[in-house]
């Protein structure tokens, strides 16, 4: 083909031709060498003003040189090797496939990077010699940093649809926001910056390596991030988590046993959210929240139910503390909690079940008289407990000292009982 070049003119019935900007295709005919004209379908080698597709084929090219083209696209499953040359695309890179940039300064520039595969991915693995890297702003599937002694600047804000990894060398994140909707995974070093790391997506999020934050976000509702066991993981800045009534973040351990170690600043915000085995530095108040267990430093409150349901969204476990604030609240099971409330005004009704937990009634507990409860229980001033069952009892569960006692069934009871 002839590359006739932007002032030219077409002026029809011509054979062989190029007039103006192109689309090429990689055919890997030849051999991998970006700069070799039979490797391409057009049979010339794309230039600044053409766009480039890179398909998946056989012979996979590597750069021959330093490349400008305006618009490239990698197609799914294709994968290109910078081959220690820099790529700039002056208008969209588009990589669905799989690249490798070697080398220091800056190995990509892109007016606009971005992708539509999240099993994509883009590789920095610098010079390994303690040099310098640009890393590219934009989205990503995956993006892998590796290294051994170089440092890979953040040059842009970045969107990782997958996995972010540091394998080796370091990734200095400046004043950039860094959001992540898969796994985070830490093997060499992260300096954080003034950076803002999000997490988001609905896939649980796996946070490994011993990781300084200055801030890290999550306010996607239903996320679950895991924290390696005896590992500590620290904010400098604010640690924001912020989940929703009936979709609550979940942090929890991955793998292991024993706690995973948070050192947050006071400042910390949790709302709406599950957490299980942590060891917090400071102390952290999580309102709305669920204490699933294991735990240290971390304030949960009390569970309000109210109008027939928990305010949180969520069902309350063995470790949480409930306060029935109005109402009546009704057991359609046993239940275990780490202490139960009833406000005055408001009623529990134990319906036949076991209750365990420590009980203060200083509103209405209503019991038939058979179930069992296990812990201390108090009753407060102004408070009434209420007997409802319709059988022989020879004693008075809730205890032997009462404010206000009445009996509304047919059942019987031994008076010396109590």
């Amino acid at each position: 083909a002839i590359l006739a070049g932007s002032t030219s003119t077409n002026g029809g019935n011509n054979t062989g031709w190029i007039f103006g900007a192109a689309t090429y295709t990689w055919a890997g005919t030849t051999s991998t060498s970006w700069g070799i004209s039979s490797n391409w379908d057009l049979g010339a080698v794309p230039g600044s003003t053409d766009t480039a597709i890179i398909a998946d084929v056989v012979n996979d090219p590597l750069l021959a040189a330093n490349t400008l083209v305006s618009t490239l696209t990698i197609n799914s499953g294709a994968i290109l090797n910078l081959n220690n040359y820099t790529l700039t695309v002056t208008n969209i890179f588009t990589n669905n496939g799989i690249v490798t940039a070697s080398g220091s300064g800056t190995p990509i520039t892109a007016g606009t990077l971005t992708t539509s595969n999240p099993s994509s991915s883009i590789t920095y693995t610098g010079a390994n010699n303690a040099v310098s890297v640009d890393v590219a702003g934009g989205t990503y599937g995956s993006l892998i940093i590796n290294g051994p002694s170089d440092i890979f600047n953040l040059v842009g804000n970045i969107i990782v649809q997958s996995n972010l990894t540091i394998t080796t060398g370091i990734l200095s994140a400046g004043a950039r926001t860094i959001t992540v909707a898969g796994n985070w995974s830490n093997s060499g070093g992260f300096s954080a910056g003034t950076s803002i790391v999000t997490f988001n997506g609905n896939n649980p999020s796996i946070i490994s390596g011993a990781n300084t934050f200055y801030r890290l976000t999550c306010t996607t509702g239903g996320k679950t991030l895991s924290f390696a066991s005896g590992v500590t993981q620290t904010v400098t800045n604010l640690l924001t988590l912020t989940g929703a009534a009936g979709s609550l973040i979940t942090l929890s351990r991955n793998g292991g046993s024993g706690q995973w170690y948070l050192n947050a600043p006071l400042s910390t915000s949790a709302n709406y959210v599950s957490v299980a085995n942590s060891y917090s530095t400071n102390p952290i108040t999580a309102n709305n929240s669920n204490n699933a267990g294991n735990n240290n430093n971390w304030n949960f409150g009390s569970v309000a139910y109210s109008g027939g349901s928990f305010e949180g969204g969520f069902t309350p476990g063995a470790y949480d503390s409930v306060a029935v604030g109005s109402g009546t609240m009704t057991l359609s099971g046993v239940t275990n909690y780490q202490s139960l409330n009833i406000n005055s005004g408001a009623s529990l009704n134990l319906a036949g079940y076991n209750f365990s937990g420590n009980l203060t009634n200083s509103g209405n507990l209503i019991l038939r008289g058979d179930e069992t409860i296990t812990g201390t229980i108090t009753h407060a001033p102004g408070s009434t407990v209420t007997y409802t069952g319709t059988s022989a009892y020879n004693t008075l569960r809730a205890g032997s000292s009462y404010q206000n006692l009445e009996f509304s069934g047919n059942g019987t009871w031994r008076p010396d009982a109590a």
